[in-house]
Formats: C-alpha cells, sequence, structure tokens
C-alpha cells in the first residue's frame, strides 16, 4: 500500500466569519497588519476585544514581501508583551512574516539559519496560537506550512518550510476579499492559479491534489475574470471575489501537499527588481508550461477548456493562460511591464545561477539545464 499524507488547516470560511474571533477562547492578542487598507477591519475586531475584556496590542504593519530585517521590530513588541495568541490580518506577506515572528516568539534563541530550508522547525504552540485572517486570495498563506523572507543582502528569497509553522486556525470571511484594488486582486488571483497547476504537476502530486487543483483552476478561468472587471456592487462582481478568495484557499491547500513548480522556483527576479510575487508568476507560467511541454494534467486542463488534439496542448494552455493574464491587465512579457533589458538580464542571470541548484527542482515535472532555464527565462522577457 502507498500510504501519503494530506495535511489542511483547520478553517472557517462564509461571509461575516471575522465574528468567530470572539469566541477564541485567548484574551492577550497580538495584532499583525498590513496598510492602511485593513485598518477599518482591524478597528471593528478590536473593539470587540475592548467590549470581551481583552487584551490587545498592534505589533507591527508589514507593508511589502518581508526582508529579514523587517521582522524584527514586531518580534521585539509580541516578546513584550507575551501573547497567547497571534493574529495575522493581511496578504501572504503579513501571515508569512507572523509565521516567523511566531517561531522566534517561542523559541528566542533561534537564529534565521537554523530555521531555513532545509534546516527543521521545532513544534510550535507552547506560548501562543496563530490565525490568520486573508485579505488577498492568492498566497494561500493561511493553509500552508510555507514561509518566504527576502535576504536584503543577496536580494534573495529564503524559505521556511515545516508543518509545525501550519496556523492554528484560519478565518476566511469571504467579505475581505471584496476590499483588494484591481491590480492586488489580479496578481493575487493569478499566484493562485500558478500554485495549483503547478502542485498538480508536481513529482509530489496526487489524486487528491489533483482534484483539488483542477477545480480551482476551472474556477479561476470562470471568476478571476469578473473578479476585477465586474461593477464593484454587483451580485456577480461579489460572487466573482467570494469564489476567488476560496480558490486560493484550495490553491494553497495543494501546494502545501504537493509543492509548485518552475514559474516560483525562478521567480527570484521578482525581488531583484521589484515586481510582485504573483505578476512574476503569472508572466513566467505560460513559459514554463511551453518547456514541460507533456504532462498528463495538462492534457486533462486543456481538454476540459476545449482542446480536442493529443499533441500540442501545452502551448494550446500556455495561450490560455496569456489570454487570462491579459484579460485582467497583465502583459504577456516583462518588457512590456517597461522592465530595460539590461537590468532584466543581469537580474536573470542571478536568478538562474541561484535557482538551478534549488531544491525546489526535485519538485518539478520536467528540470531544466542552464541553457533551457535561460531559453524561457527570455521568452518571459520578449514575450516569444
Amino acid at each position: 500500500m502507498n500510504l501519503k499524507n494530506f495535511y489542511s488547516v483547520n478553517a472557517i470560511f462564509g461571509e461575516g466569519t471575522i465574528e468567530h474571533l470572539q469566541k477564541i477562547e485567548k484574551n492577550h492578542i497580538a495584532i499583525l497588519m498590513g496598510g492602511k487598507s485593513q485598518q477599518s477591519v482591524v478597528d471593528a475586531i478590536t473593539d470587540k476585544f475592548d467590549k470581551l475584556g481583552k487584551e490587545w496590542r498592534i505589533v507591527g504593519n508589514i507593508k511589502r514581501e518581508p526582508h529579514m530585517e523587517d521582522i524584527e521590530k514586531p518580534l521585539k513588541e509580541v516578546i513584550d508583551f507575551k501573547p497567547d495568541c497571534i493574529l495575522a490580518i493581511g496578504g501572504g506577506s503579513v501571515m508569512d512574516s507572523a509565521k516567523a515572528i511566531w517561531i522566534f516568539y517561542e523559541y528566542p534563541n533561534l537564529k534565521w539559519d537554523d530555521v531555513i530550508l532545509p534546516n527543521p522547525v521545532p513544534k510550535l504552540g507552547n506560548k501562543a496560537i496563530l490565525i490568520a485572517i486573508p485579505t488577498t486570495s492568492g498566497t494561500g498563506s493561511e493553509t500552508s506550512s510555507c514561509a518566504v523572507v527576502v535576504d536584503k543582502k543577496k536580494m534573495e528569497k529564503k524559505l521556511i518550510i515545516s508543518q509545525n509553522i501550519l496556523p492554528t486556525l484560519a478565518i476566511l470571511d469571504t467579505q475581505l476579499a471584496c476590499t483588494m484594488p484591481k491590480h492586488v486582486a489580479a496578481n493575487s488571483g493569478m499566484d493562485a492559479f500558478t500554485h495549483a497547476l503547478e502542485s498538480a504537476t508536481s513529482n509530489m502530486n496526487n489524486s487528491i491534489v489533483q482534484r483539488i487543483s483542477l477545480v480551482t483552476l476551472l474556477d479561476i478561468f470562470k471568476y478571476l475574470p469578473t473578479s476585477i472587471n465586474g461593477a464593484k456592487d454587483s451580485k456577480e462582481f461579489k460572487e466573482a471575489r467570494e469564489k476567488i478568495h476560496i480558490a486560493s484557499y484550495l490553491a494553497g491547500i495543494a501546494i502545501n501537499n504537493a509543492g509548485t513548480g518552475l514559474a516560483h522556483i525562478f521567480d527570484q527576479v521578482g525581488p531583484k527588481l521589484n515586481i510582485p510575487h504573483g505578476l512574476t508568476c503569472a508572466i513566467l507560467l505560460p513559459y514554463t508550461i511551453e518547456f514541460t511541454e507533456e504532462h498528463p494534467f495538462y492534457l486533462e486542463l486543456a481538454k476540459v477548456l476545449g482542446y480536442k488534439e493529443e499533441k500540442g496542448y501545452a502551448r494550446f494552455l500556455a495561450q490560455k493562460i496569456i489570454e487570462l493574464n491579459k484579460s485582467v491587465g497583465i502583459p504577456p512579457s516583462f518588457s512590456e511591464m517597461g522592465i530595460g533589458e539590461k537590468e532584466y538580464l543581469e537580474a536573470m542571470k542571478e536568478d538562474i545561477e541561484t535557482s538551478i541548484n534549488s531544491g525546489g527542482l526535485q519538485f518539478a515535472a520536467k528540470v531544466p539545464t542552464y541553457e533551457d532555464a535561460e531559453k524561457f527565462m527570455l521568452k518571459a522577457y520578449y514575450g516569444k
């Protein structure tokens, strides 16, 4: 018998589920949030905490993909406050930061090098629980065992991966998804799309992951354009935002059990050129699919989308993704974003040199050589 573990975080979802926070039996709550867009949500939560006699403190605001030094100030606040609950309200950067803070709060003697992949993370929860409330729909960090931080000295992303950093509880209040700006919704939605497709074709995939991914991908194809371009007060817009919020969560479950692929592995051009992660993945994905070329899941998805042939399906699928990108305002190449050729080529070279030796390649459906990676990275710049 081939036994496989399947991991999923405890979650509550639906409109208004943020009210569940009143039932949490914790009384000393540290709040980590994103920018000003989340302030009204945080105010509503803290008003209820005040009425319930709970102590709380906002320990920090995370406004970008977390750099290692961004963790230092909120960590000091957490250590001083001594919470029994860490509450992360925001996008993936906030939730990833909260995971790192949770580790170092529970184990103050640990250093970054002690927990960065491939090093393990000890069991958490002795001092506090972690509750994640996503306000964007893409990273799936609320249900993943991964945290991404940027090493500023090298401008490289570093990974912490351990089932021990899974949040204790995820609350998916679909109302919160309706507040995202269009560009954030587009980038994060395509991040979720990339998660679903890459996990389904990872060498770690299984039948459960592939079923989750297929439903997720079809929902994103169907609902993402309306979630960006629909009339904000319309029933269709609200439904689309809700569907993508749930799709992000499902895609997070998929990557938590099967990992990602080439668009994520070779995304180091993002931090080097200050390109948002989801946007980087969205542009890279069609070209990494064309490189991978043959995979049974590509064929299955292509046929569901109407493709009738047994060959050429990877190119068909890549084109469908380019069309989806265009429908939500994402260009087909980095050059069309206005990224200069010289700076891209320099960042690309560093990216390939770093990524080609990445441990993540062991999960890729097809492993590229340096020359292979150079070809699809150049296509991603020039669009051909």
